[in-house]
């Protein structure tokens, strides 16, 4: 885990949770695309997938993956640092540790280029 996330006495379980419910207004069936989408991963990949979480955010789906396939393996990339700070925090006791990117991982645009950051659950 990155020193991001480890501050003593943060509830990162409350943050994940305060942002699952404000990406609700946003996509009402949320959680239902969340479940079709593991469907398909299971029914692709069976009970131990492994997943590359592409802009995981606070690893709300890896989240619900792990908890679904406790054996399943995710690797979760977020240019946001206050985002995958969450997802770290969300994940002790799963396996999770940061990794970083390969250097070729970069995003070019109209801001200066950003190496995103990793979390391997």
């Amino acid at each position: 885990m990155t020193e991001s996330a480890v501050v003593t006495g943060t509830d990162w379980r409350a943050w994940q949770e305060s942002w699952d419910r404000q990406q609700e207004w946003y996509m009402p069936d949320r959680e239902e695309r969340f479940r079709v989408m593991l469907d398909m991963v299971e029914a692709f990949a069976g009970p131990e997938p492994r997943v590359l979480d592409l802009a995981c955010g606070t690893g709300s789906i890896t989240d619900r993956l792990l908890r679904r396939c406790p054996k399943a393996e995710s690797v979760g990339v977020d240019l946001d640092p206050a985002l995958l700070a969450i997802a770290e925090g969300t994940s002790p006791g799963t396996g999770a540790s940061p990794s970083s990117p390969p250097t070729s991982w970069t995003r070019t645009g109209p801001r200066r280029s950003r190496t995103p950051r990793t979390t391997r659950c």
